[in-house]
């Protein structure tokens, strides 16, 4: 049976329909959308009754707030407060129709502030904020009168990493409330995020005329094994939903026996990877237990109407009636729930009624989103922001080429970047520099979990350097401070260049142009170090002893210098010194030449002479002049 009830609507400051002058007000409330509101009004009342067509409905109403009441007329009893409901929204779209019964009518839609929301889709990071700090930041733009909000998370710990990911402010703190169990919706009057607030509990007496109610039980799938990877300890992480407790359930019989046969029924455990970054097994264990009672709210639900006004989205009813027996009449109490979904409806004649859905009141999460789906990241450019990674990991803070409000919201967190090889103790550095351009992608295609792929060129190159060489015959490696690696692949003269560009007269190059030279050019000194050093010139192949190649050095001076000893030794011919003026041989002791056979040969004088004394001895002595 409906409830006689007067509603009021104002529309910026004005009453919009007087009395009870309206065909209908419809308004739905859930948790996971915003809330629409129906008002059908007769077309004099906004128009008056000589206007043809609209005239004024357009300026006054659209984009206004609207505000309705409605109240009960029949007075509650002494110890109730007085059973009504209000909502305050925003009028978005307005229409006119003329039907068979009435002469003219506009139906004026409106939905909950929260639909401000669904303004734009953009892209912003956000690095080590708590959750508060984010809805804050995102919620800041918009009007607090118009937009109330309640920001009380239960979820404190800043969060490493998060990306509103071409998504609408409204879809992302959704989506972000969903990872983190969160409630979050509009009751109609303020936006919240939080556990609900107490409020006024409110008595459902199921009495088959006014309040009327089904009870359902339903088996699902619930079991689950959720797995995560932490790459800062290397460690893998699973947990479990079977495994968790769930204290409060155990108050709910029947959500208790719903959920062991769901269990039972349903054995195989979906396997699915963590929504939010998991640092340790804890906080792993924390969101199965979490998404297990997620599930439990599938499985226990009370659907009913009500003639009572009062009931609220998040609000608790305490069921009760008589016995469902036809032999039982005494009052029997059927347990505490909490609003999830409301409809409300009022016809032309005052006439109200509702009809809402609602879940165990003793879980302490909200159901799952049915619209919750992590963002999907596509390959994207980003800049090189930071080198200095605190864990000598190699990792790169980046900036992406987003347009934000301001740089902060495009730049990450410390990001991996995609080598080659790598390994413990092992691997290929080669980390872009601060400034270059990188190409950023998603590990499991999940924007909240970038990495660099790789660097890019492009058209500001200081040096000026040309990165598309002839017939693409060139290969290299250049760091910033300008040592390189060429290698140069023209056919028939094959060679590598070791060098640096700021030192251009410096150079080592390997020729492959079939006798395999190497030259090493310096404009500054050389210096070969080691304990021991060896030259070989056409070292023996197999089979072979003897070394077939040539050492030459060529300098205007070279000097041989050796702490102890000096070898020079010719296995099978001859060791000539020539100098076009003097050859000096000086031994502070004593100096010995040993030969088979000796010749001395001077074109004009040789004198040989001795401190003390000279010997010459020999079997035969010949001294001609």
């Amino acid at each position: 049976m409906a409830r006689q009830v007067t509603a009021t609507i104002t529309c910026a400051g004005a009453q919009l329909a007087p009395g009870i002058d309206f065909h209908q007000v419809a308004l739905t409330q859930t948790l996971f959308d915003h809330h629409a509101l129906t008002l059908v009004v007769p077309f004099d009342s906004i128009e008056g009754p000589t206007t043809a067509f609209f005239s004024q409905a357009p300026q006054r109403l659209l984009g206004q707030a609207v505000s309705v009441e409605v109240r009960a007329d029949d007075a509650p009893h002494s110890n109730e407060a007085p059973q009504q409901w209000r909502f305050k929204g925003i009028i978005t779209d307005l229409g006119t129709s003329k039907g068979s019964d009435y002469v003219g009518s506009i139906t004026i839609q409106a939905y909950s502030p929260c639909y401000l929301l669904n303004d734009g889709r953009q892209k912003r990071a956000f690095v080590n904020q708590t959750l508060a700090a984010i809805f804050r930041q995102v919620l800041a733009p918009y009007p607090a009168n118009l937009l109330p909000h309640r920001l009380q998370p239960v979820h404190q710990a800043p969060l490493p990493y998060v990306v509103q990911y071409d998504e609408s402010n409204y879809a992302f703190l959704s989506r972000l409330a969903s990872e983190y169990a969160e409630w979050f919706y509009y009751d109609g009057q303020t936006l919240q995020l939080g556990p609900p607030q107490g409020g006024q509990e409110i008595n459902f007496v199921a009495d088959g005329d006014h309040n009327s109610f089904h009870f359902g039980l339903s088996l699902r799938p619930t079991k689950a094994t959720l797995y995560d990877y932490n790459y800062l300890r290397h460690e893998h992480f699973t947990a479990d939903t079977s495994r968790q407790q769930l204290p409060a359930i155990s108050q709910h019989p029947y959500g208790q026996l719903a959920l062991a046969q769901s269990e039972k029924l349903f054995a195989e455990p979906a396997r699915v990877s963590s929504d939010t970054f998991i640092e340790g097994t804890s906080q792993l264990h924390e969101e199965a237990q979490a998404l297990k009672a997620h599930s439990v709210t599938s499985l226990v639900t009370l659907q009913g109407h009500s003639a009572n006004p009062s009931l609220q989205l998040g609000g608790i009813i305490s069921v009760s009636g008589e016995g469902l027996g036809s032999r039982h009449i005494t009052a029997d109490s059927f347990g505490k729930y909490r609003l999830i979904e409301l409809t409300h409806s009022v016809d032309a004649s005052g006439n109200y009624h509702n009809a809402f859905t609602a879940i165990p009141h003793l879980l302490d999460v909200p159901p799952l989103h049915p619209h919750h789906a992590p963002p999907t990241g596509t390959p994207e450019l980003a800049e090189v922001i930071d080198a200095k990674d605190p864990k000598k990991l190699g990792r790169l803070r980046v900036r992406y080429h987003w347009h934000v409000h301001k740089p902060q919201d495009a730049e990450t967190g410390w990001l991996r970047v995609l080598t080659p090889y790598s390994g413990n103790g092992k691997g290929q550095l080669f980390n872009p520099e601060v400034g270059s351009q990188v190409l950023v992608g998603y590990e499991s295609s999940l924007a909240e979990q970038p990495l660099v792929l790789g660097n890019l060129f492009h058209a500001n190159n200081q040096q000026k350097a040309s990165y598309s060489p002839a017939s693409n015959g060139m290969k290299g490696i250049q760091t910033a401070g300008g040592n390189k690696v060429v290698m140069l692949d023209k056919q028939g003269e094959q060679k590598i260049l070791i060098s640096n560009s700021n030192q251009k007269g410096t150079a080592i190059t390997m020729s492959f142009q079939g006798d395999g030279s190497v030259h090493i050019q310096s404009s500054g000194p050389v210096t070969v170090n080691g304990s021991v050093i060896t030259l070989d010139a056409g070292a023996p192949g197999k089979g072979q002893t003897a070394f077939t190649g040539e050492i030459k050095m060529r300098a205007k001076t070279i000097t041989l210098e050796a702490e102890e000893e000096l070898t020079a030794t010719s296995k099978k011919k001859s060791i000539t010194l020539k100098a076009k003026q003097n050859v000096a041989i000086d031994a502070t002791e004593k100096m010995e030449v040993k030969a088979k056979e000796k010749t001395i040969t001077t074109t004009q004088k040789l004198t040989v002479s001795g401190g003390s004394q000279v010997d010459i001895k020999a079997g035969k002595v010949k001294i001609n002049s």
